[in-house]
């Protein structure tokens, strides 16, 4: 269910491309990319990520005391919201200067933000009770109601950018009032201060800022350097690229969902082989989903994009290959996480990320926009194969030793057993 929810999520506006690209031009796909970004940027200081302790705390307290902790998580929503409010307002025209965001759109993007942190502690709770119809539901609905938001508004009010924009921050909106009477009527806010719960999700969101930093550096940061280097129709461009290549993401995403729970249980177990094997089998499997949609890609790009956007042809198929290997690392990575080394992800996130938004900087600023697919894609490549060599160190595992190995391919593959004679 989980799974078929993120490729739906995926699918949408992805058909939709069609019809936007054709209303669109590149300059307002720009100042939608950067409005979306600056949602996600924002999000990583509204809240200060405790929501993943509200996903811990459910397994680990009463029903009462887990309402009034929720409650508390809301509280640190509202204090931060107003005062990364209040920082924005200090560098508000340095923003417009380097991102050419409009200034109400700054202030729209935080408060979106700060909604979409309500709906994730909906979702993260219907996860926790196992309730995976209504999470999935809920998250297509949402994408639906956004698209057909904004296509009302482009297509029929001839709003242009404005109207995706608002498209995606009404959906956001109504769906946070729901997600909050929602939790409100199943008993699962109160909102009674607890200066204990406060420095108990304190202290498992803040640490884990530089790894959503890093993460933003990696996957957002060239649409800051493009919008500053050169403007935003050129952002627009890169864009559709970007769009084109995101559901390989999407699929990397969806998997880990259920790779991660079933990794954790063979190695709890002790059947390193079977972990090992089922990794090679992952990274294969992406491999060639990556070749297969590339081609696909290439051979529907006149149709599915307008001429406006031909230029993005020549970054699409780059930007699915550095998609490919990032979807890859879940493959590897998740061996790190089981032995609770979180740190070091965090410190090699955002390491990378910093490399690759230094790099892009100067990549962008020399040559121009058409070296930066490269970039990302050299660095996502180098960057899962250096957590595969850290996850070995860290949780040593039979990946080169193929005898071990081998009876596990023999299930899978009997025939092997006549060729290994």
């Amino acid at each position: 269910m989980y799974t078929l929810a993120s490729v739906l999520n995926g699918i949408v506006p992805f058909l939709l491309l069609p019809l936007l690209t054709r209303y669109l031009d590149p300059k307002a796909y720009g100042t939608i990319a950067i409005f979306l970004f600056a949602i996600t940027f924002s999000g990583a200081f509204t809240g200060l990520s405790v929501h993943g302790a509200v996903n811990l705390k459910y397994f680990k307290t009463d029903k009462k005391s887990f309402s009034v902790f929720v409650g508390n998580c809301f509280f640190i929503l509202i204090f931060s919201s107003i005062l990364i409010s209040l920082i924005a307002l200090f560098f508000l025209d340095k923003i417009y200067e380097f991102s050419g965001l409009s200034k109400k759109w700054v202030f729209l993007a935080i408060a979106i933000s700060a909604f979409q942190f309500v709906n994730n502690i909906r979702v993260i709770i219907w996860q926790n009770q196992g309730r995976a119809f209504k999470c999935g539901l809920f998250q297509v609905l949402l994408t639906a109601s956004n698209l057909s938001i904004s296509i009302f508004l482009i297509v029929f009010l001839n709003w242009g950018e404005n109207g995706r924009i608002w498209g995606i921050s009404l959906s956001i909106l109504v769906f946070s009032f729901y997600s909050l009477i929602s939790l409100h009527k199943s008993n699962f806010v109160r909102f009674r201060f607890n200066r204990v719960y406060v420095d108990e999700a304190l202290r498992w969101g803040i640490p884990l800022i530089p790894h959503v930093l890093g993460g933003l550096f990696m996957i957002l940061a060239d649409r800051f350097i493009i919008t500053h280097h050169l403007g935003l129709e050129k952002l627009g461009i890169y864009y559709i690229a970007v769009q084109l290549a995101a559901p390989v993401l999407v699929l990397g995403s969806s998997f880990n969902s259920a790779f991660r729970p079933w990794l954790y249980e063979k190695l709890e177990n002790k059947k390193n082989e079977t972990a090992v094997f089922a990794s090679y089998i992952s990274i294969i499997s992406f491999l060639i989903v990556g070749a297969i949609y590339s081609v696909f890609v290439y051979l529907v790009f006149p149709i599915v994009v307008g001429d406006k956007y031909d230029e993005a042809l020549q970054f699409v198929i780059v930007l699915i290959l550095a998609n490919t290997f990032q979807s890859l690392y879940y493959t590897v990575s998740n061996y790190i996480l089981f032995e609770g080394k979180t740190m070091v992800l965090s410190t090699m996130t955002i390491l990378i990320g910093l490399l690759y938004a230094i790099t892009g900087w100067y990549t962008v600023s020399s040559h121009g926009l058409s070296i930066l697919p490269y970039v990302l894609a050299s660095i996502s490549v180098a960057y899962f194969f250096l957590i595969w060599i850290i996850s070995n160190r860290i949780n040593p595992k039979p990946w080169f030793n193929f005898n071990k190995l081998l009876p596990e391919a023999q299930k899978f593959f009997p025939n092997l057993s006549t060729y290994s004679k």
